[in-house]
């Protein structure tokens, strides 16, 4: 709602509001405050009691919330980085040639995530460095399916095979988590 909102602007207008509130409150307070006896100063207190433990419980919650989708967050990109790391280490298992298309792609494919990650909340880019990311994953799975299809499967094949499904299936996870 609002993405396309300055932020440096939104925090000057809800400060001036706020500064606005307080000055009023504060005018209102003075010309009433002669009216008040100790009965209702009680009530008062008692009330901006209430409604600061409420303000501590909210706050708590949202810290809550956002430390366990931090946690959330942190995990997928373990996993992530974990799934790259052992198609790479499972790659060196591969004839020359292949090892060596393998892991420039698997380079050009984490600079793909990183360029996701530090894209932020700009569309245009988020959609420029996922659909890179995706190309480099079917050049990747072309480039291991070859010599699949080619004869029977050799166990260095089969296993770098299986790392790249794990780097699908962090993909898609983080794809639809964050």
């Amino acid at each position: 709602m609002l993405a396309g909102v300055n932020e440096g602007l939104l925090f000057l207008l809800v400060i001036a509001a706020f500064f606005a509130a307080l000055e009023i409150a504060f005018r209102a307070g003075r010309r009433g405050s002669d009216q008040h006896d100790d009965t209702s100063r009680s009530h008062i207190t008692a009330l901006q009691t209430a409604l600061l433990g409420l303000l501590a419980l909210l706050l708590g919650f949202n810290f809550a919330m956002a430390a366990s989708r931090f946690d959330a967050r942190k995990t997928l990109i373990q996993e992530e980085v974990n799934a790259i790391r052992t198609t790479h280490l499972r790659a060196q298992l591969l004839p020359p040639l292949q090892r060596e298309q393998v892991s420039n792609l698997l380079n050009s494919y984490v600079a793909a995530r990183i360029d996701f990650m530090r894209a932020g909340v700009d569309p245009a880019q988020l959609a420029a460095a996922g659909a890179a990311a995706l190309d480099i994953e079917g050049q990747l799975w072309t480039l291991a399916g070859a010599p699949a299809a080619e004869g029977p499967n050799s166990p260095p094949v089969v296993l770098v095979i299986q790392s790249l499904n794990a780097i699908g299936a962090t993909d898609r996870q983080r794809s639809s988590r964050c």
